[in-house]
């Protein structure tokens, strides 16, 4: 059998991969490729389309409650449980179905994993349920470090940060910089095995990262049989993502220790809006002294790993990003304008029902 296991990173497409993979699931199987439902087997009826399972099973810094959470586990007891009984479902899942390839998506396997003996844990569970492997592919999607930090401050919002803005962040975010990992996983896999593909529209296959990803299985998504990719993890940028900073300090992310829903249908609200004319976070040249610091590091990456010569990861910034206005701070006045239809909406008297009760 032969492995695809990608492992992100954060914010390059994964949600759409993983949603595409799993709506696709039977036509895969038909051309001989297994896209599992072991590695996100929850106790809701459908399994999550992330293999999540995988990062939880062999590190113990996945076992935070975001990522409990997605399997609707209680702590991290129950996920060192619930990891043995999956690798028992996935070795069952792989000898019925019969395929040739076997394919996995997990970004949690490059943010999470602290280090070389939990990706040796992760071989060694993938060779337990598999069997006999005759090639491994571990693909890695890297993104622009200037657009990669913005990315990953409206995630922190959407999770619950108060705070505004700023380039500065951890040198060793591997999702900055994802040398360490990429030689945790060269080092127990194979250097050839491994590879670090960048996330920029322009060099994708197809444009996305769906059919970037297909591409390495020899499949074209958008072939007879595959339903197209469904709208998953919908961004909150501009205006709505600025108002949700703000009430974020007057409505917390969770309450009890559960997701707080209120909050989950102000962000259902919130993404209605429209984010307005594209801007960034920052000035350019703040954004840009941020992506310098990461030059050796990208020249590195792409002889090493994506075997270019001329150390060439990405294209410079071009003239459209360097036009971009810096967003402008939330005014008062403007923050209720945008809540106005929300607070209508939720303030309006509940729809009748129609017929007998």
């Amino acid at each position: 059998m032969r492995v695809l296991l990608h492992i992100g990173s954060e914010k390059t497409g994964t949600t759409s991969i993983q949603h595409w993979a799993a709506a696709n699931r039977a036509a895969l199987a038909a051309r001989g490729i297994l896209y599992p439902e072991a590695p996100g087997e929850r106790p809701n009826p459908r399994p999550e389309p992330n293999h999540v399972g995988l990062a939880l099973a062999v590190s113990e810094r996945a076992r935070r409650p975001d990522l409990l959470g997605m399997l609707g586990l209680a702590d991290p007891a129950a996920a060192a449980a619930y990891g043995a009984r999956m690798e028992e479902r996935l070795a069952a899942e792989i000898a019925a179905a019969g395929c040739g390839t076997l394919l996995l998506s997990n970004e949690h396997l490059s943010s999470r994993l602290r280090d070389e003996a939990e990706v040796a844990a992760l071989r060694a569970l993938l060779e337990r349920a598999a069997g006999a492997v005759t090639e491994w592919r571990i693909v890695l999607y890297h993104r622009r470090q200037d657009e990669m930090v913005q990315s990953i401050y409206a995630m922190r919002v959407l999770h619950g940060a108060t705070e505004p803005f700023r380039t500065a962040a951890r040198r060793d975010d591997p999702r900055l910089d994802p040398r360490p990992i990429l030689g945790h996983f060269a080092r127990v896999f194979g250097e050839a095995s491994v590879t670090a593909r960048p996330f920029d529209r322009g060099r994708l296959v197809g444009g996305d990262a769906v059919a970037d990803l297909m591409s390495l299985l020899g499949v074209d998504p958008r072939g007879a049989g595959f339903a197209p990719p469904p709208r998953a993890n919908v961004s909150l940028a501009g205006e709505p993502l600025e108002l949700l900073r703000l009430v974020n300090a007057h409505l917390p992310a969770t309450r009890e220790g559960q997701p707080n829903p209120a909050r989950g249908r102000l962000l259902a609200a919130l993404r209605r809006l429209p984010a307005g004319p594209r801007a960034a976070l920052a000035p350019r040249a703040a954004l840009d002294a941020f992506l310098a610091r990461y030059a050796e590091a990208n020249a590195e990456i792409a002889r090493r790993w994506l075997r270019r010569d001329d150390g060439l990861l990405f294209d410079p910034p071009g003239e459209a990003e360097a036009s971009l206005p810096v967003a402008r701070p939330l005014t008062a006045e403007r923050a209720v304008a945008l809540l106005a239809p929300i607070l209508a909406e939720a303030l309006d008297d509940p729809p009748r029902r129609k017929g007998p009760r």
